[in-house]
């Protein structure tokens, strides 16, 4: 019975490796029985390398280092290797993964010569650009054990290097050609330990590394005498000054000059790499330390002054890398100030040891400012002492330089420096300036300083500094993301309305996104919203009122001119575009919004609308997020039903109500069709087809009549029934109720044949009602002629594209017995209502017959 391919997988694998254990027999100390051998096999080889010493090792480096042939048996079994390799394009990782064990296991004791066979490969082998390339690779993979012994193989070759002195090291060819092998990994670590979480082993290791191999780098980048590089430059300046002793600089503008120099040369060196300025970290040390010795005994006057200020701000961009590593706690024990010391010494040298001491410790003050309340603990873990001895230094320089001019910029920085070492409670006047300053300086590191305690100041100054183009769109963009969640909602969006519009397209599209993101939160988003669109009714100041239309005409087509933005010859054209960039921000709200916040801001809107109904700003509202609220039935349920409740409050229409003869009632009639026509245009936003689910279960035969004119006799209404029937009403109240203002009943027929128009509702409910008026058309000529019209409006709509056999049945029975009828009536001489009556229906019948002809 054959085996499973996975049992003689098994099998195979025991056997080579039992054939591997058995060349245990070959030691070292046998190698004349086989040194005659034409080859070496692999496994032979590599039991040869494992079990070597250190010292035949670094023999053979030695050797290789020396150009010296490589002889032997040992050395053979290099050879081996070598051509293993070269011949099968699979043994790279084959051999990487039997080393990667060895590397991690430091008490194995194939530890050492896994790392020297590692060392080999990278630095020596014929094969090493392809095993250097696959190396690399693996650093970009995701295989975290890997990874950390391709690291450790590295920081092996390393430890050699650092057996060699500094000053030794350009005098040694090998050790340059080896770093200029290894430099290619920098890279590699600078992306393992910036995404690594912080204190593991691979971002400890990597960042180790990236110093180590950087470190190096720095000696052996000389370039001809004619052409020096930045950084031997700045290496000869540091020597020239170690070296000039206390006569070489008397002028101590001169030596800040000089300072100055090199200080931006080291500022270049962050373009190469940000780990690269932590090489520095002990030549800044003995440089400031000379430096200083001269800065003592110098003059206080406006050069130097001038001079210590450029000096500063030099330093505080280039200088203050979260990653500079160094033991500031030793350096700062000994900075304590002379007892010879004159006392116009002491600012010069209280300013040189505070720059030293921020240097050192890589001005880690920006770190001591907690993100919120929650984080006050995390600065006690930092070293007390130091804490307390920086703070005492800075404070002892504010005492001295307070007097001082100039020194502005430096007081402020380091008063936030005195802050935050002592952990006090910054206010906002203190802490907003120094927010925005550090986000002009170091924007990539705004989460180490940023926090929001003042959301509304740190919003109002990032739009101060955007406008004078200080900052970058994208970090303010941060901030606001940050602080918005926190802000004074009202007080923000009031404030932040006055810069959508700006002629800056960065600062118009921030102040739209953080109006957004105020209006997206559901927590209170109904008032967000309502502050929001006051604001744009302020913006057009009142031009926007109905009121102005209603002296001139007041007609259904100027009633229902909403669609579009307020446009009033009295706007200013900014305050129209203004209003337009105000809109698209509640668009993409809509577009956006959740249904809990749908259900909070459309109870709220209806209402609003309803109080403010002689504003159009709000009808444009409406149009805006109509196509987000016709989405959702549930929605479209929510806008009816809260507009149904507003037209069931209002009383049906009385003689005495609108035939008051005085202006006091004609200013009443005038209020009583805006509130009347408010829930018919906030119908009217949405697209009929949205209200299909609504209206879906009315039956039209139960419509009551509602054209009587006592009040007496009016019917009670029914609100026991469903939304539809409801809406129904509310609306054939409007349509025919005889004592309605002449300018809402076509606005409510339009919405009637709109609402149910499809599916046979309207036509059945027209001709039921046509049958019952064409009797007494004496007394309801009026209520004919809009249902007419009605018609008219229902003919001229999207349904007549989709009608099915039933509804041409429909349309012919409304056709013959009530449209045919009215053209057919004899001509009453002198009789205008009659002969409108008869020029509709000519109009309606023809229409008719157009949709007719259509479905045959």
């Amino acid at each position: 019975m054959d085996l499973p391919t996975w049992q003689k997988n098994a099998i195979d694998i025991r056997l080579n490796r039992e054939q591997d254990e058995n060349l245990g027999d070959l030691s070292i100390a046998k190698t004349d029985t086989v040194k005659n051998e034409p080859t070496i096999g692999f496994g032979q080889a590599m039991y040869t390398l494992l079990e070597a010493n250190n010292q035949t090792w670094r023999t053979t480096f030695m050797h290789l280092r020396q150009g010296v042939e490589l002889k032997g048996y040992f050395e053979s079994a290099i050879v081996a290797i070598d051509q293993h390799i070269a011949n099968d394009s699979s043994a790279h990782q084959d051999l990487l993964d039997s080393l990667v064990d060895k590397v991690l296991m430091t008490k194995n004791h194939h530890h050492n010569s896994a790392c020297n066979i590692a060392q080999y490969l990278i630095l020596y082998s014929e094969s090493k650009s392809a095993f250097c390339d696959m190396l690399q690779q693996q650093l970009m993979s995701d295989n975290l054990r890997t990874k950390l012994a391709i690291l450790r193989m590295i920081a092996y070759i390393t430890e050699d290097w650092k057996n060699t002195a500094d000053t030794q090291l350009a005098n040694v060819q090998y050790t340059q050609a080896e770093v200029g092998t290894v430099k290619q990994f920098v890279s590699s670590c600078v992306l393992i330990a910036s995404s690594s979480p912080i204190s593991t082993q691979l971002s400890v290791l990597a960042s180790d590394l990236v110093l180590v191999i950087s470190r190096y780098i720095l000696n052996f980048m000389a370039r001809p005498p004619s052409e020096p590089s930045p950084v031997s430059g700045g290496k000869i300046q540091i020597i020239e000054i170690q070296q000039s002793g206390s006569q070489e600089y008397k002028d101590t503008a001169e030596l800040l000059e000089k300072m100055t120099t090199l200080l931006q040369t080291m500022e270049k060196w962050l373009d190469v790499s940000e780990f690269l300025i932590n090489l520095a970290w002990r030549e800044i040390q003995l440089f400031l330390k000379v430096a200083r010795n001269h800065l003592v005994s110098g003059d206080v006057n406006a050069q130097l002054l001038d001079k210590l200020s450029k000096f500063w701000d030099v330093i505080s961009r280039a200088l203050s890398s979260k990653y500079i590593r160094s033991k500031p706690k030793l350096m700062i024990k000994t900075l304590k100030s002379p007892n010879d010391l004159k006392p116009e010494e002491k600012p010069v040298w209280l300013l040189s040891t505070v720059c030293t001491t921020l240097i050192i410790n890589g001005n880690r003050y920006r770190l001591f400012v907690p993100n919120n309340e929650t984080d006050v603990e995390s600065t006690q873990k930092l070293d007390t002492e130091l804490l307390d001895h920086s703070a005492q230094l800075v404070q002892d320089y504010l005492d001295v330089f307070d007097v001082l001019p100039g020194f502005d910029k430096v007081g402020h920085n380091l008063r936030m420096a005195l802050h935050c070492l002592r952990g006090d409670n910054i206010e906002s006047d203190d802490l907003i300036p120094y927010q925005l300053e550090m986000l002009q300086l170091y924007p990539e590191d705004m989460n180490q300083y940023i926090n929001y305690r003042f959301p509304n100041k740190l919003i109002e100054g990032i739009f101060q500094q955007l406008d004078k183009t200080s900052l970058e769109y994208n970090v303010c963009s941060k901030v606001l993301e940050g602080a918005t969640p926190n802000s004074d909602y009202p007080t923000l969006i009031k404030h932040i309305c006055t810069y959508i519009g700006h002629t800056d397209s960065q600062i118009n599209q921030l102040a739209q996104d953080c109006i957004a993101m105020v209006l997206q939160r559901e927590e209170n988003c109904e008032e967000s919203l309502f502050i929001f669109i006051e604001c744009m009714r302020n913006v057009a100041n009142g031009h926007v009122e109905i009121r102005q239309v209603a002296n001139q005409q007041l007609s259904p087509a100027n009633l229902l001119s909403g669609g579009g933005l307020p446009n009033n010859t009295n706007a200013a054209g900014g305050a129209v575009e203004k209003l337009n960039q105000m809109m698209l921000v509640v668009k993409e709200w809509a577009e956006k919004a959740t249904k809990n916040s749908w259900e909070r801001v459309i109870p709220m809107l209806t209402t609003k609308t309803y109080a403010c109904r002689k504003d159009q700003t709000y009808t444009t509202v409406w149009k805006t997020i109509s196509a987000a609220i016709s989405a959702d039935p549930d929605l479209v349920r929510i806008v009816t039903s809260c507009c149904v409740d507003i037209m069931e409050q209002q009383p049906r229409l009385t003689e005495e109500m609108i035939n008051d003869p005085t202006d006091e009632g004609a200013l009443a009639v005038q209020d009583l069709t805006f509130a009347r026509l408010c829930p018919l245009l906030i119908l009217l936003s949405l697209p009929e087809t949205a209200f299909s689910s609504i209206v879906a279960d009315v039956d039209v035969q139960e419509a009551g009549d509602y054209w009587m004119e006592a009040s007496t006799e009016q019917q009670p209404l029914d609100t026991d029934k469903s939304l539809s029937m409801r809406l129904l009403q509310a609306l054939l109240i409007r349509a025919e109720h005889i004592m309605e203002i002449q300018y809402i009943r076509p606005v409510a027929l339009t919405v009637l044949a709109g609402l149910f128009g499809s599916q046979g509702r309207f036509l059945k409910l027209c001709t039921i009602k046509l049958q019952k008026l064409l009797d007494q058309w004496r007394d309801y000529h009026v209520v004919i002629k809009y249902w007419i019209y009605s018609f008219c409006v229902w003919a001229k709509g999207p349904w007549t594209r989709t009608l099915s056999n039933d509804d041409a049945f429909l349309l012919s029975q409304l056709k013959d017995t009530c449209l045919d009828t009215i053209s057919h009536w004899h001509d009453i001489p002198g009789n205008d209502e009659f002969q409108k009556l008869k020029m509709g229906a000519a109009e309606a019948t023809a229409l008719a017959d157009g949709i007719l002809v259509s479905l045959r």
